[in-house]
């Protein structure tokens, strides 16, 4: 028997007794063939971009480079050879007195190829009611991939945000502002994911322009280059919202604050009048002072350029259902050009908001594909499909020949083996998804045509758009609540048991 033939018996086990005696089906002894099938075995090392999908429940695991992995590798190797030489008693690193890796000596982290930033109003996060949205904006930023969250109306004093600091120390740090003569009224920050981002931008101190209204911070960006980003939550008022545009530009003119290259938050005031439903201009007090702002920094309304004719809002009054498109990224020219996936989502926490985000790409960096296949992990524990998979490898070890040819042999078998389950993964994995993702495609697709229809009259858009957008925002939070609930027993599992998740976590 070759040892392409006991791999295949390894990981299909068809001469294990597979029961339990209560005709449960029970997975054979583990070894080396333990792992989701058409991977190779972990040897600590990840494509880079090559992330668990959401539904695997490892949303916690920072991606890596194999670009960087392999420099890294290479650095490493020539600094080797310079210690063997100069240190008889070091052995390399396979030896007994191998020295730690440049990574646990605390080597700066890169920042990725490309970096998503993102904005929402999530209508108070400081009471005791509203606390539970941080573990919901937690999940939100891993399973996007957000590396800088702006968040409005966070109504966080400081004590609050040493204690979330202290629940999220290595995933999030968040950069607040607050009002102190209405703290629960205003409130704006500007998270960061801990996990995506660099050393510096972790630590990079914000600027606070106005007081629970404006926060800007500057990141590193392309080399030596920086980017400025600031997040708002404009007043209500029309005569204040001008005022408060008026403000900001004349601290950039008096060099006060740097010309910020991306301005993103809840504005309160739309420029056109196809951004609210009904259809409507805002007072030209606020709309004129907004419009100056953006010609001294230099930006546009980078979606709206994405998609000049399409009708979409971001925000839904809860009473009267009249919705709008408050929520807004602005963005310098020059960035614009490296701007991909604007979009308008469905953040599946309590708020009368909708998500924007848009993904800047690194024109420096390379071009890295999504790496490897590998088959999600909750698929590979239910019993049925393991079920199926052994099947599959019985089939293909009783057809193995007697006499080995180039055309029909043992390692032919595995590869043709490796086909099918991966096959059966994909269609059992469409198969579990489908009803929800059939759903949600429907609705987008017919609220879309409705808010597009100018057949329509008013009242009967409005009434069908909300509808339609009450829907989505419930098939979402559903979505996000079972993700959590798939977390949260993993965590109950392994979160206390020394194993590869343990190590992750902590």
């Amino acid at each position: 028997m070759t040892p392409t033939t006991n791999t295949i018996r390894d990981i299909t086990n068809c001469n294990a007794d597979t029961s339990n005696g209560n005709g449960e089906r029970l997975s054979g002894t583990r070894r080396g063939s333990d792992l989701p099938v058409g991977r190779a075995p972990d040897d600590g090392t990840r494509e880079y971009g090559d992330s668990p999908s959401p539904d695997q429940g490892n949303l916690d695991r920072p991606e890596s480079s194999t670009i960087r992995r392999r420099q890294d590798n290479d650095g490493r190797a020539q600094e080797a050879q310079s210690q063997n030489a100069t240190d008889p008693g070091n052995t390399g690193q396979n030896g007994n007195n191998s020295r730690p890796t440049e990574s646990r000596l605390g080597k700066p982290k890169n920042t990725r190829g490309s970096l998503r930033i993102a904005s929402l109003n999530i209508r108070g996060g400081g009471s005791d009611r509203t606390q539970e949205k941080w573990q919901h904006i937690n999940q939100i930023m891993r399973q996007n991939k957000i590396g800088i969250l702006a968040v409005q109306e966070t109504h966080l004093n400081d004590e609050q945000i040493s204690r979330l600091h202290s629940q999220f120390n290595t995933r999030l740090k968040i950069h607040n502002t607050g009002d102190e003569t209405q703290p629960n009224a205003k409130g704006v920050a500007i998270i960061v994911n801990k996990q995506l981002l660099s050393n510096e931008s972790i630590e990079a101190t914000p600027i606070i322009v106005v007081p629970g209204r404006a926060l800007l911070l500057e990141l590193p960006w392309r080399e030596r280059n920086r980017l400025a980003i600031l997040a708002v939550y404009a007043p209500n008022d029309h005569s204040e919202n001008g005022l408060f545009w008026q403000s900001i530009r004349q601290k950039i003119q008096d060099n006060i604050i740097p010309k910020p290259d991306i301005i993103l938050g809840d504005f309160n005031v739309v420029e056109d009048s196809i951004d609210r439903q009904p259809a409507h201009a805002d007072p030209s007090s606020a709309t004129d002072a907004l419009h100056d702002l953006k010609r001294e920094a230099d930006l546009i309304d980078g979606w709206r350029r994405e998609y000049e004719k399409e009708i979409a809002y971001t925000y839904m009054h809860s009473t009267n259902r009249i919705q709008s498109r408050i929520d807004r990224i602005y963005i310098n020219e020059q960035l614009a050009e490296l701007s991909h996936k604007w979009e308008i989502s469905h953040p599946g926490v309590e708020t009368d908001h909708n998500l924007v985000s848009v993904c800047l790409i690194n024109p420096i960096m390379p071009y890295i594909g999504k790496g490897r296949w590998s088959a999600p992990l909750d698929l590979i524990a239910n019993p049925k499909t393991l079920e199926k998979i052994q099947e599959l490898g019985c089939e293909v070890i009783q057809q193995l020949p007697e006499q080995r040819t180039n055309n029909q042999n043992a390692q032919r078998a595995l590869k043709s083996f490796k086909s099918m389950v991966q096959a059966l993964i994909k269609k059992e994995s469409r198969e579990k998804g489908a009803n929800i993702s059939r759903k949600e495609s429907k609705l987008k697709g017919d609220l879309k045509s409705t808010l597009n229809d100018e057949t329509l009259d008013e009242t009967t858009k409005r009434d069908n758009a909300a509808l339609y957008e009450t829907e989505l925002r419930e098939l979402e939070k559903q979505k996000h609540n079972t993700l959590r609930a798939h977390v949260n027993a993993r965590n109950r599992l392994e979160g206390e048991t020394v194993s590869k998740y343990w190590t992750q976590q902590n």
